[in-house]
């Protein structure tokens, strides 16, 4: 199957667009200096708590280290309610929640007392903010086995490996230490012993590993919207932890087999004790995860995607036969992050759950399916968000990413166009196309397909970050230039909107096969948007389109030929409405309960992780406390975490959940956002003497039969944007 992926771009950090425009921005985004303190203090805090977090992984491990712990578990443990558990809790699972909710909070602020960045007059911004952004963006090496690496990404895998590596080392250190001191044991040689000790503390080392790998799987994560790195950059790190996982914990298991093999113990294998380390959970948590790994491997992941996706729903066996395998509290110390993903994809399948009906569909003259789909009042999202969609009419499973290419600023619908390449995107095209044939024929019903949709979203950057440049060049191929038409549309908007310091000029490279797809810029009439557009001056204060198209194919029949191109007057076949489309009594659009509704999240993850730890607290003192076992009697350890897990169950299901009904109760008095009132729209732009309706197709420059040469090209935008900085 394929779909139209979400297109990425560089790290920012703005404002998340809404549907109204806040009245801080129409001043121009001045903010009072309590709440710019307020911000700061946030966002320090925020790094300070993940800095500590992080500093804990490498201190435990010391002689020092564990000291402290020691003293922590002595303090905590003077209240009993809390459990022998409560220790790992405080120093790894709280300071992950801390850090999540400070971000909310910060978030909020960014989103009520919005500081628009701007490109500043001179064009060129200070030499901190530059280093900064390179810092995440400037490519270090291209064309590698995993694709472009950035300074960050050398970064971030070099502080995991060494902690990792730290962690490892540290407990090993301590334990060949202690078995070069004592006398040998009958039977088992010191070197098997330290190949034993290898293997386990190998192991402690993995909750590391495992909490780095759930931070960038969570789509909505607080802590990846604090530096805005959207879900679709993170995801290459949790490719990268995921194979480092795997092979850790495959080297786990095979040096424990090959200790046991010299002790001829391998049976011990598939042990599962009443109390202690259950090895056959180990033994099977392993297999799952080499399963994982192997099916993720580019080459299979591109290639037979359906058994990528199956095959990773093992994570859900993998995690419990972890809890299995080496008891609750050693697992505990990986629970940060793991419970933040488990909120998140509660709260997408929350989401994903809902019927979105008055859903409008057309064929472009492109080929491509463009979706408009009504939002509840309160939904978010920006020019650079994207959608998952799935329709129960071709696929009740299939989930597809689709760049928006409306803008928030002002229109109560969200707009993709989806170009049919696969299956799914095939099937959904020709159901729209045999539904249309059946209307021209005035034959009555509705496409199948369209009955209901659901969609989970949005994602994206938490910013309009192309907002702080001055000069923009955007290169697209195909279908891949939905994205940018949604930028312009935004820019076209927010010069309507008399916005200061945006960019002044864009500049369009796009490549297609066929003359055909270029019909795809009628979709968007310029004068229609900013109704000044054709009267703005050029230079100082206006926006300037320049829009280069290649068509790269050959000429194919039925195409129009090439003194025609600019005037290509293909139509698109009218919109497709289900019944629903206009009557908002029963028309459901896109929920607004999702991970850009800051308080409502903070109140989430607050409820669940109260409940989680309370639910535990009450087993602890009321079913596995040691006060009802006689004297020399343990629990059962399988049975323990158990009770944890449906502790965790009760956290996020029940307890966050009725968070989730209060705040689907309070979206659904205002069930869809007001209309964009079209009538005063169209008098605004009559009143405008001899409004165009030209469109972005009307303006662009067709090249036929060649590819762009992108060194003429940079060099000639080089001189003009020289130029256009010294004349203005």
């Amino acid at each position: 199957m394929s779909s139209e992926a979400p297109y990425g771009h560089a790290p920012g950090r703005v404002m998340h667009e809404t549907s109204a425009v806040p009245e801080v921005e129409r001043r121009g985004g001045s903010v009072g200096l309590p709440v710019r303190i307020a911000k700061a203090i946030l966002f320090l805090a925020s790094w300070g708590v993940f800095l500590w977090w992080l500093a804990m992984w490498f201190r435990l491990p010391t002689d020092e280290g564990k000291a402290f712990k020691k003293d922590v578990s002595t303090a905590v443990g003077k209240n009993a309610f809390w459990g022998k558990y409560a220790t790992n809790y405080l120093l790894y699972v709280l300071p992950v929640i801390v850090l999540a909710i400070l971000a909310l909070l910060y978030l909020e602020l960014e989103e009520r007392f919005p500081e628009r960045i701007r490109c500043p007059a001179s064009g060129k911004q200070p030499l901190l903010v530059r280093l900064y952004r390179a810092i995440w963006t400037q490519p270090l090496l291209v064309k590698t086995l995993v694709g472009i690496i950035t300074l960050i990404d050398v970064v971030i895998f070099v502080i995991v490996i060494a902690c990792t590596v730290w962690v490892w080392s540290e407990l090993l250190k301590s334990q060949f230490a202690t078995i070069d001191a004592a006398k040998p044991k009958k039977g088992i040689p010191k070197w098997a012993q330290k190949w034993d000790k290898t293997s386990a503390m190998l192991g402690r080392a993995l909750p590391f590993t495992i909490s780095v790998l759930f931070v960038p799987v969570a789509r909505g994560s607080p802590i990846l919207r604090l530096i805005d790195v959207p879900f679709e950059q993170a995801v290459k790190y949790h490719r990268w932890f995921g194979y480092l996982t795997v092979l850790l914990v495959f080297i786990h298991g095979a040096t424990y087999a090959v200790y046991l093999g010299s002790i001829d113990k391998l049976r011990l294998l598939v042990e599962w004790p009443y109390s202690g380390i259950s090895n056959l959970a180990g033994t099977l948590g392993g297999i799952a995860a080499v399963i994982m790994g192997i099916t993720s491997i580019p080459y299979v992941r591109s290639r037979h995607f359906n058994t990528f996706f199956t095959m990773h729903h093992l994570y859900i066996a993998f995690f419990v036969l972890y809890v299995f395998h080496v008891d609750w509290n050693h697992s505990g110390e990986s629970m940060g992050p793991i419970l933040l993903f488990f909120i998140d994809r509660f709260l997408r399948m929350v989401q994903s759950r809902r019927a979105v009906t008055g859903v409008s569909a057309r064929i472009l003259p492109s080929g491509l399916v463009e979706l408009k789909i009504p939002r509840q009042s309160g939904f978010k999202y920006n020019a650079l968000s994207f959608l998952y969609l799935n329709v129960p009419g071709i696929s009740r499973l299939q989930w597809h990413p689709f760049s928006t290419t409306s803008t928030s600023l002002d229109d109560s619908e969200v707009s993709v166009c989806i170009k049919p390449l696969g299956d799914w995107t095939t099937n959904l095209h020709n159901s729209i196309a045999a539904q249309a044939a059946s209307n021209a024929k005035a034959t009555p019903g509705c496409p199948f397909a369209f009955q209901r949709i659901h969609a989970e979203g949005p994602y994206g950057h938490e910013s309009n970050y192309f907002l702080r440049y001055k000069n923009l060049v955007l290169v697209a191929g195909g279908a891949g230039v939905t994205p940018f038409i949604a930028i312009i549309q935004d820019l076209l908007k927010r010069y309507e909107l008399q916005h200061d310091g945006l960019p002044e000029n864009i500049h369009l490279i796009w490549c297609v096969r066929r003359r055909s797809e270029l019909a795809t810029l009628r979709t968007v009439k310029p004068s229609q948007i900013y109704s000044r557009y054709l009267y703005q001056g050029a230079g100082k204060g206006g926006l300037t389109l320049n829009l280069q198209a290649f068509v790269t194919g050959e000429a194919i029949a039925g195409d129009l030929q090439p003194t025609e191109t600019r005037m290509l007057e293909l139509s698109a076949t009218q919109f497709l409405e289900s019944p629903q489309k206009g009557d908002v009594a029963t028309q459901r659009g896109m929920s607004a309960v999702n991970s850009y509704q800051n308080l409502w999240m903070i109140a989430l993850i607050v409820a669940s992780m109260t409940g989680f730890v309370l639910m535990h607290a009450l087993f602890y003192n009321y079913v596995s406390s040691p006060k009802f076992l006689s004297k020399g009697e343990k629990f059962s350890t399988a049975l323990e975490s158990i009770l944890h897990l449906v502790c965790l169950f009760v956290g996020i299901v029940l307890c966050g959940g009725t968070v989730i009904l209060f705040w689907i109760s309070s979206g659904n008095r205002a069930q869809s956002a007001p209309s964009y009132d079209q009538e005063t729209k169209a008098g605004q732009l009559n009143d405008v003497e001899g409004n165009d309706e030209s469109d972005l197709l009307d303006s662009c420059v067709v090249s036929e039969g060649s590819r762009p040469q992108f060194e003429g090209l940079c060099s000639a935008l080089t001189v003009v944007i020289i130029l256009f900085f010294f004349l203005s």
